[in-house]
């Protein structure tokens, strides 16, 4: 069973990163960002199976989604999902 996670889905044709306080051009992509998981739900891997879920339901359409650079389980799970990285901002 999946604990309750937050997860927010728009198409944009800009995104405000505030991360790294950078806009950049996303020609129509539906934005996936700003995952939150409680604490003592980490590590299970309901991130993983939630990208999974998304890729599924969005698989005819363009999905971007980013991660910190120092976010190394949050980028393992997104590769790990099938996501392809295309570049460094």
């Amino acid at each position: 069973m999946f604990s309750i996670q937050f997860v927010f889905i728009f198409i944009k044709m800009t995104d405000f990163i505030s991360e790294i306080q950078k806009t950049i051009d996303i020609n129509h992509c539906n934005v996936i960002f700003d995952f939150i998981t409680e604490s003592e739900e980490r590590n299970k891997g309901n991130y993983l199976r939630i990208l999974y879920l998304i890729a599924k339901k969005f698989r005819n359409k363009t999905l971007m989604i980013y991660s910190q650079s120092n976010n190394y389980f949050s980028k393992k799970a997104i590769v790990k999902a099938g996501f392809v990285f295309k570049k460094r901002l």
